[in-house]
């Protein structure tokens, strides 16, 4: 029995643009081998590609909307009013800029990127989907065109997080063990 390589990867979680020269080394081994993929992504948030100048140019060596690359951003936007930003990320609201800044270089530096929006309604209502979505077409219609619409299934520690802030619509009232577990854990302020 024949088996099939896969054809897809992608590097998610705790931010892999963090460490940039790190992400480019694994980027280069896999623009060597690009005839063994079909997709790369990169997930990021854009917080860091928002504010490292060159990295968007970095990686359109490997994620060009143009050559021949497999490489690919997905770019998350988590909101686009500060204050309903600020209550769901936990971030501040001078930071909810950031990943539209980041969006604007991508497309300037050619990158093949999308950006996956929250749509779900317990988290963004119809008017900051809306300003979201104006806000991408004024980098580019075939950004806002792009647009992956995501809807969430928190983690954990995300509903002890949302919890805390009284967002029963999100975390229902009863609470699991593994939320108890964490807000047991969690340090106190």
């Amino acid at each position: 029995m024949k088996t099939q390589a896969l054809r897809r990867a992608r590097i998610s979680g705790a931010e892999p643009t963090l460490c940039p020269d790190h992400l480019c080394g694994v980027l280069e081994l896999v623009h060597r081998d690009r005839k063994e993929f079909d997709l790369f992504v990169i997930e990021s948030n854009g917080v860091v590609l928002s504010q490292e100048d060159d990295l968007a140019s970095s990686l359109a060596q490997y994620a060009s909307r143009n050559g021949d690359t497999v490489g690919h951003v997905r770019l998350s936007i988590r909101g686009g009013i500060q204050e309903p930003f600020e209550e769901k990320t936990g971030c501040s609201k001078e930071f909810m800029e950031l990943p539209f800044i980041a969006a604007q270089k991508l497309w300037d530096a050619g990158v093949s990127f999308h950006v996956a929006v929250v749509v779900d309604p317990r988290f963004t209502t119809e008017e900051e989907k809306q300003t979201i979505y104006k806000k991408l077409a004024d980098i580019h219609p075939s950004v806002r065109n792009g647009v992956e619409e995501e809807t969430l299934d928190p983690y954990p520690h995300a509903l002890v997080r949302l919890r805390a802030v009284g967002r029963e619509d999100v975390t229902g009232k009863e609470i699991s063990r593994v939320e108890e577990r964490l807000l047991r854990e969690r340090p106190k302020s």
